[in-house]
């Protein structure tokens, strides 16, 4: 069970006016232009019951948001290791960080990065393939950076995701590797 917990001490309440002619408007929530929403959480409860989470508080498994795009969880995806893919953006909507959230080693890392210098549209275009893919079996090269043994280890998955970086929009593969940059 994976849940967001998210802090609204912060968030204020807009009225907006209202005429006798017309239906009334709920008040609206804002965090103001100006501020993040720093008290925004992913967490892995272990448990398939949120109650059950409640009493074991302290067994949670809790991540901070990426300081770059901290302000917005937009997407969440299980991966097939049992990790899971969450997708961030920041406020101006102009970067947006996909990481992995590796719940039994607490650890979370940046899968790719996006910037744009307007803004970056979300998408439901990501897709992992049911087998990793290898990057000989694309393109064969004479060098690889880093190396990679073939078959891929234990551990790797590819998936397919959608990027507007060209100016078109297309479908790039990415292929994690456990133990390439860092123990990713």
């Amino acid at each position: 069970l994976a849940f967001v917990q998210v802090d609204r001490e912060s968030v204020l309440q807009n009225g907006v006016s209202n005429t006798p002619s017309q239906p009334p408007i709920p008040q609206q929530n804002s965090s103001g232009s100006d501020s993040t929403n720093d008290g925004m959480d992913v967490d892995d409860a272990n448990s398939p019951i949120q109650e059950k989470a409640k009493e074991k508080w302290a067994e949670c498994t809790w991540f901070d948001s990426p300081r770059e795009a901290s302000e917005y969880l937009a997407r969440v995806h299980w991966l097939p290791d049992g990790t899971v893919a969450a997708q961030w953006q920041n406020r101006a909507q102009n970067v947006s960080v996909l990481t992995r959230l590796d719940i039994p080693r607490r650890k979370i890392r940046t899968l790719l990065t996006e910037r744009s210098e307007s803004w970056i549209n979300l998408h439901h275009m990501f897709k992992v393939l049911p087998e990793a893919v290898h990057p000989d079996d694309c393109i064969p090269t004479e060098k690889q950076i880093p190396p990679m043994s073939n078959p891929l280890p234990s551990g790797s998955f590819s998936f397919l995701y959608a990027s507007e970086r060209s100016g078109y929009q297309h479908l790039y593969l990415y292929t994690f590797v456990p133990g390439i940059h860092g123990e990713q």
